[in-house]
């Protein structure tokens, strides 16, 4: 049999086992389906276990990157991370620190008598 005669007959094969796969059979009285395809089918159902390790690969690779990125011990000297870790340092520091135009406002609002704020209407004596 040459070659392509074969390739042909079992693309033949193929295609009747795949039409067949999801139909039920009935012999009798007795019902017998066909096994629904495996994980690893493209048609395939997922597990639970399956579906969870997939989240758990999703947050824990970010996170193992960002950790070594951004804590990881490289020694002293200049690598490739350090631009990065100046700029989140940076970061925070204007996040968790007071511009000077804020620290002059702060300034401003707590040598203020607080009983003028009272006068100005922001609350009540009695």
């Amino acid at each position: 049999m040459s070659r392509s005669r074969m390739s042909f007959e079992a693309l033949k094969i193929h295609r009747s086992l795949r039409s067949t796969r999801n139909k039920s059979t009935f012999t009798g009285t007795q019902q017998s389906r066909v096994k629904p395809p495996g994980p690893n089918s493209p048609t395939g159902y997922k597990s639970g276990l399956t579906k969870s390790s997939r989240i758990l690969q999703w947050t824990l690779v970010p996170g193992v990157f960002g950790y070594m990125a951004l804590y990881g011990d490289f020694g002293e000297h200049e690598h490739i991370f350090s631009p990065l870790r100046r700029w989140v340092r940076k970061s925070k520091d204007e996040f968790w620190h007071l511009s000077p135009e804020e620290e002059r406002i702060i300034q401003s609002e707590t040598l203020r008598d607080p009983a003028d704020a009272y006068e100005d209407g922001a609350g009540s004596r009695k």
